[in-house]
């Protein structure tokens, strides 16, 4: 497969799971430890989805995404959430922003986030 997936995930073990999953079914993949990072990667490399955490150091994954979605250039990449908190406000502000899917962690299992990838990127 020739998609790229980036990762912004400030948990390293989170990361290092998640990318090694990915990379086993073919994708490339990029990691960023925080949202100002993994936008300058969004701007120098080809992602054709990003995979965010809501809470990363400096901006979180709200803003991430508000200026992913606001940025014509960059509005059209699919953003997926895989984060810990399940606050239903903070599930349906993610939805509002412009996000195509939000897993909360403990309830999927690395494998089943790869396989929802797969779907979008299909």
């Amino acid at each position: 497969m020739d998609k790229k997936i980036l990762i912004i995930e400030d948990n390293r073990l989170s990361r290092e799971i998640l990318k090694a999953d990915l990379e086993r079914e073919g994708f490339q993949v990029s990691v960023a430890a925080e949202g100002e990072e993994g936008l300058e990667k969004i701007k120098n490399e080809k992602i054709d989805l990003v995979v965010l955490d809501l809470v990363l150091p400096r901006l979180d994954g709200f803003g991430v995404i508000s200026i992913i979605k606001g940025n014509p250039e960059t509005k059209y990449i699919p953003i997926v959430v895989f984060t810990g908190r399940d606050s239903e406000e903070e599930i349906e502000e993610v939805r509002r922003l412009g996000a195509e899917y939000c897993c909360v962690k403990y309830k999927l299992k690395p494998a089943e986030l790869v396989e929802i990838i797969k779907e979008i990127l299909d």
